[in-house]
């Protein structure tokens, strides 16, 4: 590593490289034809998974974040549609959904991201791949030594128009 790549925080090196794996990953998330329209352009591919594992997934409308009350996808549903939304800008989910997510699916061809707190603070957010999906945010935390869980802590969301890791502008946090 060069003496520049030290300078950055290793939260935001774990988010990169998440983001780098997940994007590697993506094709295989591709279950359906409805999911292929939510990608758009010529790089987009179709592939065969089992109906197993398209059945694993909830149903969702093509560009938009789902998120839910409990793990697994279940109980109470909020979605984000990017067409009924701010781009490349941070928002407050909303009294109802606040601090209340576990689990989430993101039928978008773009990046998403997820903060902890509206405003949100650098370093407690968490960039999601488009097509991504945690079925149990218990399992994932904000912080980088693991100890401060992402479940039921939700607070704002940025719906990006890119695949790309640009950081949200402040918006309506």
């Amino acid at each position: 590593m060069n003496q520049q790549s030290n300078s950055y925080p290793r939260s935001l090196w774990k988010r990169y490289r998440s983001l780098i794996v997940t994007t590697a990953l993506a094709p295989t998330l591709i279950a359906s034809g409805a999911a292929q329209a939510a990608a758009t352009g010529p790089a987009a591919k179709t592939v065969s998974i089992s109906p197993s594992a398209a059945l694993a997934l909830p149903s969702c409308n093509a560009g938009t974040l789902c998120t839910f009350q409990n793990s697994g996808y279940g109980g109470t549903r909020w979605d984000f549609a990017y067409n009924s939304r701010p781009h490349n800008a941070w928002f407050y989910v909303g009294s109802a959904a606040n601090d209340r997510i576990s689990s989430l699916y993101s039928h978008r061809a773009w990046t998403s991201w997820l903060g902890k707190d509206c405003p949100v603070q650098f370093g407690w957010d968490y960039i999601l791949p488009g097509g991504s999906s945690l079925s149990n945010l218990a399992n994932d935390f904000w912080d980088r030594v693991g100890t401060v869980s992402m479940n039921a802590s939700i607070s704002a969301v940025a719906l990006m128009s890119s695949s790309g890791n640009t950081y949200p502008n402040k918006g309506g946090c």
